[in-house]
């Protein structure tokens, strides 16, 4: 019995996200199989229009692409690795001698941008993002 509205909600999601080439996540750790098929489906519908915030707290000591590679990959859920590798459309790794990563990671709390401009990450919580990169974030998302 409590399937019915839980199935209405997901399919509404479902429905808003292939609606919209932009999409904010917020506070999300992509460890819903469920939910990461719907964020797919957006990527699949959009194509290079899709664009994506992520907002979420991350350790203060993310302040190189080489400690946000190293967070993604082994102490965040693989399906987080997977979502980001997809979107910047390049997998996440760090070769020696390498010069350029696909997002450019500033000090920590800086917004970080992907170098094919699909994805900002704010890892400096809910508040720092509305209050310290409002403007960041809305001129990202074309708003």
């Amino acid at each position: 019995m409590t399937d019915a509205p839980n199935n209405v909600y997901l399919s509404d999601l479902a429905r808003k996200v292939v609606e919209n080439k932009r999409l904010m996540i917020i506070g999300y750790s992509f460890g819903d199989l469920y939910l990461n098929e719907i964020l797919g489906l957006g990527m699949a519908a959009h194509g290079d229009d899709f664009k994506v915030v992520i907002i979420d707290k991350y350790p203060s000591y993310i302040n190189s692409y080489i400690s946000l590679f190293q967070h993604v990959a082994h102490r965040c859920n693989p399906q987080a690795y997977t979502f980001v590798s997809r979107l910047v459309k390049d997998r996440l790794y760090v070769e020696i001698g390498q010069k350029e990563y696909p997002i450019v990671v500033e000090e920590y709390g800086e917004p970080m941008v992907s170098r094919n401009g699909k994805l900002i990450m704010c890892i400096g919580g809910f508040k720092d993002a509305v209050v310290n990169h409002k403007e960041t974030i809305l001129e990202f998302l074309g708003v």
